[in-house]
């Protein structure tokens, strides 16, 4: 199985996170291991193959964390821009492994990553993932 492995992003502007999107995307497993962030995201679509998604784990400097979040968690954002493709029933599942560099907890002395994440479903509510790295 082939996976895709991505970088993290800087969002510096506004026109930056409008340009990386913010369409409902789950979690259902995510790992922090060897200086990797791995995820099994699953995302809605109407199906069809031609329509390129594209994901993101974002260092939004536009943002703030969330106020209850602990101050040893390093504050990153996992965004999907769908292009257009939001309305399907179809769950596409599948899994993403971003290198993170100077965002890894083992070497920047955080105790983990806060990942937002806009869920799926009719609300597409905002929640927030506490990943730890696993030795």
């Amino acid at each position: 199985m082939d996976i895709l492995s991505k970088e993290v992003e800087v969002a510096e502007t506004t026109d930056d996170i409008l340009e990386l999107g913010d369409d409902r995307i789950g979690v259902s497993e995510a790992c922090i291991r060897g200086g990797w962030l791995d995820l099994y995201y699953y995302y809605p679509t109407d199906g069809h193959a031609t329509t390129r998604h594209r994901l993101s784990l974002v260092d939004n400097r536009t943002a703030n964390p969330p106020a209850d979040m602990p101050s040893e968690y390093l504050y990153l954002e996992f965004r999907q821009n769908a292009d257009g493709d939001t309305s399907g029933f179809s769950m596409v599942r599948n899994y993403v492994s971003y290198r993170l560099g100077d965002y890894d907890p083992t070497t920047t002395g955080h105790k983990g990553i806060c990942l937002r994440v806009a869920e799926p479903g009719p609300e597409g509510k905002v929640t927030y993932l506490y990943i730890e790295p696993k030795e």
